[in-house]
């Protein structure tokens, strides 16, 4: 109802709704078929201006949230897991993006919640050497998240 205050469950699903809505209002900018996609297709079709776009709307912040809210749908986490990952390549403004939304703890949250979805894993993993490819900096910001510790846990697991 219109006044009444969200609870913590329905937030993140209204912000995620929010962004998605604004950011594929606001991408203008695009060739028609990148306008016409959904926001998944944007990133999986490396459309840089569409990327840009969703990144300026919240979208990053909109994924962490439905990260963190969602750890135990390995699904979702590995979607998210594998956008983050193309995010962070694009340059070092969308790496830095990806770093300041707090994904990095989200990644590795989710390796830990889902030990056992070796697709997760291998996704987390990927995305986190995509940050990681970074400067010093980036580097740094896994090491002190916990990455090296929840991708050494995820290779222990799934060896061979």
């Amino acid at each position: 109802m219109p006044g009444e205050a969200l609870t913590e469950r329905e937030a993140p699903l209204l912000l995620t709704t929010y962004t998605v809505a604004h950011a594929l209002h606001a991408r203008t900018h695009a060739p028609s078929h990148v306008a016409r996609a959904r926001p998944r297709q944007v990133v999986n079709l490396g459309h840089v201006a569409g990327i840009r776009s969703l990144l300026n709307a919240g979208a990053l912040t909109a994924m962490v949230m439905a990260m963190n809210y969602h750890l135990s749908q390995p699904d979702l986490q590995q979607r998210a897991a594998s956008a983050l990952g193309k995010i962070a390549m694009i340059d070092e403004a969308c790496r830095n993006a990806v770093v300041d939304s707090g994904a990095i703890k989200a990644l590795v949250r989710a390796m830990e919640v889902n030990a056992e979805v070796a697709v997760l894993g291998e996704r987390a993993c990927n995305a986190l050497a995509c940050i990681a490819a970074g400067s010093v900096p980036y580097k740094l910001a896994c090491v002190h998240a916990g990455a090296v510790g929840g991708v050494s846990a995820m290779m222990i697991r799934h060896k061979g």
